[in-house]
């Protein structure tokens, strides 16, 4: 599959023709404005495609970012406070509040062995193994 052109050709491409041939038509130096028109349309045509490039790779870039998040996460590449950091950025990028409410949260028991702060829903110690039921 061959390369696609980049976004900035198609809107670069569309508003240099929709701007030529609607100059064109104002200027009156056609016969035919009918035609300017039509090559207006199609300026607009190549606005509209570069758009949606644009609006494409966006979402694409933001996916990507996504997964490196999660890849580092799974990896144990980032600390507690570097992943809460990230996943709070990652909630305002996209524009909606951080579902980490509260009511939400679920609750903390602490090991017997190693006070080490666990899940009310696990079953063994995240940092000892021993059984927390």
């Amino acid at each position: 599959m061959g390369q696609s052109l980049h976004y900035g050709v198609y809107l670069l491409a569309g508003f240099l023709v929709a701007g030529v041939a609607l100059a064109t038509v104002g200027l009156d130096t056609t016969d035919t404005p009918e035609a300017m028109l039509f090559f207006a349309a199609i300026g607009g045509v190549f606005i509209l495609i570069g758009l949606t490039k644009f609006i494409i790779k966006k979402m694409k870039d933001v996916k990507e970012g996504e997964r490196e998040l999660r890849n580092k996460i799974a990896g144990g590449m980032l600390d507690s406070s570097t992943r809460q950091q990230a996943v709070m950025q990652r909630s305002q990028q996209q524009n909606r509040p951080h579902q980490s409410s509260p009511q939400n949260r679920p609750q903390v028991i602490r090991c017997s062995r190693c006070g080490a702060p666990n899940y009310s829903t696990s079953n063994f110690c995240h940092k000892c193994g021993v059984s927390l039921r």
